[in-house]
């Protein structure tokens, strides 16, 4: 399971959009905290529990919950997945409506909730990313589902959606891709510093790095076919961090090499 958070103050906007799937036919409601599934009605119960709290803006949680294709679970199994998610990111007490869509190559929720409890208690966004996928892959386990490899684990990024469209209309491999299959075979060789930038040039990547005056470097980039990537967005095999451990490096014997290179 993934999933894609959103905090704001566009509750009704959100709200619509999910009703207005359910009028289409390609969603549906497995459950939700209002006494009515009317937009104006359920808008008026969200400005009681507003009225605990009338100084905060961002009050609107949305997430969507998305899994593999072949995960086509029942609406019940769905549904205990989503209100378990909920409880675990602190939502035990919050109004919420929880919509089952089926307008994707994938099965997914979408959860709409009022970060406001009942008791005027604020859930907290700080770090939230990081306690959705700890809170995702101890459902993964609990429900025997697909386990995802978290972010923190991933050593190459992932395509985005838009790179996944792009390579189907062109069926052509993203830049992000090519640069990662690139450096991948450039390391593979062992290579010194020196060696690790020209042999990179020499295939047209610039190869940038965040260097001190004192020799130190904390940081690597690399512009490809006029775009530039800082080596987290490729994956953690692309930070500095790893690339200074699978090549020959030495501090002093190298920042002569590096510092051409300086971003």
């Amino acid at each position: 399971m993934t999933a894609d958070q959103v905090k704001g103050k566009g509750f009704r906007g959100a709200l619509r959009y999910n009703l207005q799937k359910v009028d289409q036919g390609v969603a549906k409601i497995l459950d939700m905290t209002f006494t009515s599934g009317k937009e104006d009605a359920i808008m008026q119960e969200v400005a009681l529990v507003r009225m605990l709290r009338p100084n905060l803006q961002k009050y609107f949680y949305h997430t969507s919950l998305n899994f593999p294709p072949n995960e086509n679970l029942a609406d019940e199994q769905m549904n205990i997945i989503a209100n378990e998610y909920l409880n675990n990111m602190g939502f035990d007490q919050h109004q919420y409506a929880i919509f089952r869509h089926f307008d994707a190559d994938h099965p997914h929720l979408h959860i709409l909730v009022n970060r406001i409890g009942y008791d005027g208690k604020v859930v907290s966004d700080s770090k939230d990313y990081q306690r959705s996928e700890q809170v995702l892959r101890r459902l993964e386990k609990q429900h025997g589902l697909t386990e995802v490899i978290s972010s923190r684990q991933a050593q190459e990024r992932a395509m985005t959606k838009n790179e996944l469209e792009m390579m189907k209309r062109t069926d052509e491999p993203s830049v992000k891709m090519k640069l990662q299959v690139v450096i991948k075979n450039v390391l593979s060789q062992k290579p010194d510093a020196a060696q690790f930038i020209q042999q990179l040039e020499a295939q047209g990547i610039n190869v940038l790095f965040n260097q001190a005056s004192t020799g130190f470097v904390s940081g690597i980039s690399y512009g490809y076919e006029g775009m530039q990537f800082k080596g987290a967005h490729l994956g953690n095999a692309y930070k500095w961090q790893a690339i200074k451990n699978a090549i020959s490096y030495e501090q002093e014997r190298d920042r002569t090499a590096i510092y051409p290179g300086k971003c």
